[in-house]
């Protein structure tokens, strides 16, 4: 709390302890709550899944994929759409941010889903 004190005014004692020693802090911010434990499988497969998945659209982009056809990726039903051709330093980027963003919300329940969930974030960022 501020407070605000002007010139030979006194000071306002009981609100300022009142403040200090009655209130209830103030609930913790992202920033600084702790992080939950992930398992110590999590980050290794993430790393392998979207390594599998940058393989298989450079694969399919090596083979010939024309902008427009779905790319499929192994194990994952849908497929991604590549409308333009992406290079492999745009699709490490987006896979560094994606690894950072699950990162900091992780979630042994997201492990069969993971591939999917990239594929979905690299059809929306490749627009």
């Amino acid at each position: 709390p501020l407070f605000t004190v002007h010139g030979e005014e006194p000071l306002p004692l009981a609100a300022i302890r009142a403040a200090l020693f009655e209130s209830a802090p103030p609930p913790p911010h992202r920033a600084t709550r702790s992080q939950p434990l992930q398992s110590s499988s999590f980050l290794h497969h993430l790393d392998r899944v979207t390594q599998e998945v940058l393989a298989a659209v450079m694969a399919a982009q090596r083979s010939g994929a024309q902008p427009g056809e779905v790319v499929c990726v192994p194990g994952v039903a849908e497929g991604l759409v590549l409308n333009r051709p992406v290079s492999m330093a745009e699709l490490s980027r987006l896979r560094r941010q994606f690894i950072s963003y699950t990162k900091m919300q992780p979630s042994d329940e997201n492990l069969p889903q993971l591939a999917s969930m990239f594929l979905q974030y690299l059809s929306r960022s490749i627009q």
